[in-house]
């Protein structure tokens, strides 16, 4: 007759604090673990067919030299921040794991930032380049991951 004590309220047999655990962690889950995996890469380079975008990331198709195709997509960071640095470096662990090519310099014109630092990988699937612009202006640093298909 009386309603059960909120702790001994449970969903499909489980405890309500258990099924909300595991929600939390469901939630979180496809941000664990990056590092290890080649996430952000795959959906990079599927964003033009599916429009999904690897997380917290803004995507864009794009026109390249010559004729080329591209997507790009970037990440926003406070100015000059520790963590934009340390994200850049991730992204580049990842590009350089997840797909086997040479290090190549990037001769492609810039957009003047107030600073730039690009790394690129020659691969059989694309040129891939981790890019770091400095935007005094909008007081953001930018870390950009795309992906140019050869044409």
């Amino acid at each position: 007759m009386f309603p059960k004590p909120p702790s001994d309220h449970r969903v499909a047999g489980q405890p309500l604090p258990v099924r909300l655990g595991i929600l939390i962690l469901l939630a979180v889950y496809p941000t664990i673990g990056w590092a290890d995996s080649c996430d952000r890469i795959t959906v990079l380079e599927r964003f033009a067919t599916t429009g999904a975008e690897p997380n917290g990331s803004t995507c864009a198709t794009y026109a390249g030299l010559n004729g080329t195709k591209g997507v790009s997509c970037y990440w926003a960071f406070p100015f000059r921040s520790h963590e934009a640095a340390a994200f850049s470096n991730d992204v580049w662990t990842e590009v350089k794991r997840c797909r086997v090519g040479h290090a190549s310099p990037d001769t492609n014109p810039v957009n003047h930032p107030d600073s730039y630092d690009v790394r690129a990988l020659n691969a059989n699937q694309g040129i891939y380049r981790v890019t770091t612009k400095d935007k005094n202006q909008r007081q953001r640093t930018f870390v950009f991951l795309s992906v140019e298909q050869k044409g």
